[in-house]
């Protein structure tokens, strides 16, 4: 349980940090999480707020959207298979240099890639590979109750 409570506290530290990296209000997704998307089910109503975190979902990944930050879980059944950060930059080249800016010996990262004007930051599998489909779901339940605090 307090694995879960970790990682729940590392998300919400990521979602928020992401938030705060642009101030576009695109909801455009990259190719990889535009997929079945539209065609999946949105959970919350669009909010004006900013730090509102939002909940996509369709049947092969679920999407936490808050700002410009996308944290993307891919699954198969219960099973998380890949977890993603997409930070919109708003155009290739600030993208490009926000990747030139990071460090390249954090062991909880897969890659670290553009696609387009996303950042992507694909995480190891140390990562996800304890979480389930039903985890993710809590933690955004959990981040909710957050929000209204």
């Amino acid at each position: 349980m307090k694995k879960y409570l970790i990682c729940i506290l590392g998300v919400a530290l990521c979602l928020f940090l992401i938030t705060g990296c642009s101030n576009n209000n695109d909801k455009t997704y990259s190719n990889d999480t535009e997929e079945n998307v539209s065609e999946g089910q949105k959970v919350t109503s669009n909010n004006s707020n900013e730090d509102e975190i939002e909940l996509y979902s369709d049947s092969t990944k679920i999407v936490f959207e808050s700002g410009q930050g996308k944290i993307v879980y891919y699954y198969s059944g219960e099973t998380i298979t890949k977890y993603e950060a997409y930070i919109d930059y708003g155009d290739a080249t600030t993208a490009k240099f926000a990747l030139s800016q990071l460090d390249d010996d954090e062991e909880n990262v897969k890659k670290k890639y553009t696609k387009g004007k996303y950042l992507v930051i694909e995480y190891a599998e140390s990562e996800y590979e304890n979480l389930t489909v039903s985890d993710v779901k809590l933690m955004y339940s959990y981040l909710k109750e957050l929000q209204k605090k």
